[in-house]
């Protein structure tokens, strides 16, 4: 009889420790998931903390989420939001547009206002404050050489168009016209900083709409 209450109890004992160890946490601040058995502890102060980012943990405002909640998380989409959450996502969600062969981003209140971000402005609220330096160099180096651009062309019409003019300072107009533009434009592009395209802008943006759903979701855990 205690040989079986022996058996039980560990049986009980070992459940109990796979079910605990099932169990995941998340800083309910960052959403960031935490493994509590990879943190280390101080001898004297017993402060945990987590060993990959050096953030102080503390246990008791942890949230505590089973591994079929986390699996949730990862596959839900907008339909999975109540009402409420499909409105304050939609007010948070950022959209991109192209005018004039450039993309800016922006969110829409309601139907009837919006707010335009600009491209730096679009990489910091995404995460990206290293892509949002470059985005406003290439912003400073596409405005210079459109100014350039346009005071050659001025100039070039400006020659072409004196009847006073010979043959050769007509031909030399339209090259500062027509040749320095495409100059510049080709210039531009070898200067310009690459990874905030249009193409890289979308992946980004797809990703944060996607942590907002989940954000807007894990609310309701805290």
């Amino acid at each position: 009889m205690i040989r079986r209450l022996i058996i039980l109890l560990l049986i009980v004992g070992l459940f109990s420790q796979e079910e605990e160890s099932s169990i995941i946490r998340f800083n309910p601040e960052t959403g960031e998931i935490i493994n509590l058995d990879s943190t280390q502890s101080n001898n004297n102060s017993k402060i945990k903390y987590n060993p990959e980012t050096g953030e102080i943990i503390n246990p008791d405002s942890l949230v505590l989420i089973s591994p079929k909640v986390n699996l949730f998380f990862k596959n839900i989409s907008i339909k999975d939001l109540t009402k409420k959450q499909k409105k304050k996502y939609n007010q948070n969600k950022i959209r991109i547009r192209v005018k004039d062969f450039r993309w800016y981003a922006y969110t829409r209140e309601n139907i009837f206002f919006s707010r335009r971000i600009t491209q730096s402005d679009f990489f910091i609220i995404t995460g990206y404050p290293e892509l949002a330096q470059k985005a406003k160099a290439n912003q400073s180096l596409a405005f210079n050489r459109v100014l350039i651009g346009l005071i050659s062309s001025l100039i070039g019409s400006s020659m072409m168009e004196n009847k006073n003019n010979g043959d050769f300072t007509s031909s030399v107009g339209f090259g500062i016209s027509f040749l320095v533009p495409c100059a510049l434009y080709i210039d531009y592009n070898l200067k310009k900083h690459k990874g905030v395209g249009l193409k890289d802008a979308r992946k980004i943006l797809e990703k944060y709409n996607k942590d907002l759903i989940q954000n807007i979701i894990k609310e309701n855990y805290n």
